[in-house]
């Protein structure tokens, strides 16, 4: 990757100009947000999220996104499956069906749908590759699943549902008259719906309820987890502006 966990964390860390030690944190999903933020806002800056915004970007450009996006949530799933079969307890199994019920289901309705008025079919599907960033995402997210406890995988899924929403909104917020104006207005619009802040909400309780009472230095990790994550989303948006159409 080459943006570098331990690059972004030692960012991260001087950012907030305290040596690590973030004095108002409570939650963990306070000290995620205070760790990640930086990497965000550098997401914001990604010529692909720009010409989104400002409706410059090409179909085309925007047709490659869409598979590899979709690409990226089937493998996204297989992970959930995965901390979802090994979880023991009723309230996270809930929870992780009902999430991955919640994909599939946009999948479904809406991602798959959308991708045949783009003329990408089945055979288009079958037939393409993941970039290699998004490849080396999904390993990472995927070794935290069947090796680490629930509480880190689940860190680093979150990322993902936090960051969409993170970035929506504050673009939406920046480049409002453009985004309204954008032929990828929709997308946008996606992640700041009441029902996705609710699930990505539902995910941050998730989280913090499971990390209740752990170490200092658990936590410490966790941040690192979730840095992590962030940095493979920013080469993500690289990828897919960047990669061969």
């Amino acid at each position: 990757m080459a943006i570098r966990a331990e690059d972004m964390w030692r960012s991260s860390q001087k950012s907030r100009g305290d040596g690590g030690q973030d004095r108002a944190v409570g939650r963990l999903s306070d000290r995620l947000f205070s760790a990640a933020d930086g990497a965000w806002q550098e997401a914001m800056k990604k010529q692909f999220l720009l010409e989104m915004a400002d409706g410059t970007l090409s179909p085309e450009r925007f047709r490659y996104y869409m598979l590899i996006d979709y690409l990226y949530l089937i493998e996204y799933i297989k992970t959930l499956r995965i901390i979802e079969e090994r979880s023991g307890e009723p309230e996270i199994k809930s929870f992780l069906q009902n999430t991955i019920g919640a994909t599939e289901e946009e999948l479904g309705r809406v991602h798959f749908p959308n991708m045949m008025q783009l003329g990408i079919t089945e055979e288009v599907i079958s037939k393409t590759a993941l970039p290699q960033e998004a490849e080396e995402y999904i390993r990472y997210m995927r070794g935290l699943a069947q090796e680490r406890p629930i509480l880190e995988s689940l860190t680093a899924l979150l990322d993902c549902s936090w960051a969409y929403a993170y970035i929506a909104e504050h673009m939406i917020g920046q480049y409002g008259e453009k985004i309204r104006n954008s032929q990828y207005r929709d997308w946008f619009m996606a992640y700041t719906t009441r029902e996705y802040i609710d699930s990505n909400q539902a995910w941050i309780d998730m989280v913090d309820s499971l990390a209740e009472g752990i170490e200092e230095e658990r936590q410490e990790e966790l941040c690192r987890i979730f840095v992590t994550c962030a940095g493979y989303e920013n080469e993500f948006w690289d990828a897919v502006y960047c990669g061969e159409i």
